[in-house]
């Protein structure tokens, strides 16, 4: 059984930043986020996995957490950006290398206020089935 923490990184990075409206909504996609970088940007976050292998087939099914950062005022900015996260990867099949399918399936959302009172956090968490 092969680890695809990379290549459904990589997978996710592509999906997201492969769509133009997404794209017009926030500065950047990122792992890691660089300095000076202004808002509303996504993260690409935490990467979990549990095996899901049967005697025949060998699989994985992986969390992955996708943040996203605003400091418009209000919700309203990063529940659309997670709306259109949404759209890009729920249900969708992804394109693993080394895989045969690996679907997302978004499994709830939370949205946040920073204790800083200006910035909002939003959370998406996806779960994606790969199968070899």
């Amino acid at each position: 059984m092969a680890s695809f923490i990379d290549a459904l990184n990589n997978a996710v990075y592509g999906a997201l930043t492969g769509d133009a409206t997404l794209m017009s909504m926030v500065t950047g996609v990122y792992s890691h986020v660089p300095q000076d970088t202004s808002y509303p940007y996504i993260v690409i976050g935490d990467v979990s996995s549990n095996d899901l292998s049967t005697m025949k087939d060998d699989g994985q099914q992986y969390s992955c957490r996708i943040h996203v950062w605003s400091q418009y005022k209000g919700s309203y900015e990063t529940a659309t950006i997670l709306d259109r996260i949404h759209t890009v990867l729920h249900r969708t099949q992804l394109s693993v290398a080394g895989a045969n399918t690996a679907t997302a399936m978004l499994g709830g959302v939370t949205l946040l206020r920073d204790p800083d009172g200006l910035t909002w956090h939003g959370v998406g968490d996806f779960t994606i089935t790969v199968m070899e």
